[in-house]
């Protein structure tokens, strides 16, 4: 499978997953979409590379578009401060609802670091083909 596609179905799952619980991470729909935005922009980049002159202002919004979003995707990294909200004691209790909220927030913040570098491993092979 390549990594796009991987990328893809943990964005449709994570998704999936952030609309049904809306309790804890309300934010977490929001900030998955605008994490992945970029990602397929970026796959999109390729598409509007300028051939002749009259494309390169297609070219230019697009890429302005494009670098206005990427800061959403290390965004998702600073919903780390989310986590101050649980306990985990563990000599009281073991509240296992605290750990299945903390392995969703992780794996957003996972999928917002692999988006990460496969926009780096795009743009620099779109890069090195100008």
């Amino acid at each position: 499978m390549q990594p796009r596609y991987f990328a893809r179905v943990y964005f449709i799952i994570l998704f999936i997953i952030s609309i049904a619980e809306t309790r804890v991470f309300n934010f977490m729909t929001l900030n998955l979409f605008l994490a992945y935005i970029p990602f397929e922009l970026c796959l999109l980049l390729k598409l509007f590379k300028p051939k002749k002159l009259c494309e390169w202002l297609l070219f230019i919004i697009f890429g302005v578009v494009f670098l206005l979003l990427v800061p959403n995707t290390f965004y998702m990294i600073t919903d780390l401060i989310h986590l101050n909200q649980f306990q985990f004691n563990f000599l009281a209790e073991l509240n296992l609802t605290e750990w299945v909220y903390f392995t969703y927030l992780m794996l957003g913040i996972f999928l917002a670091m692999y988006l990460m570098i496969l926009i780096f491993i795009e743009l620099a092979h779109f890069t090195s083909h100008l």
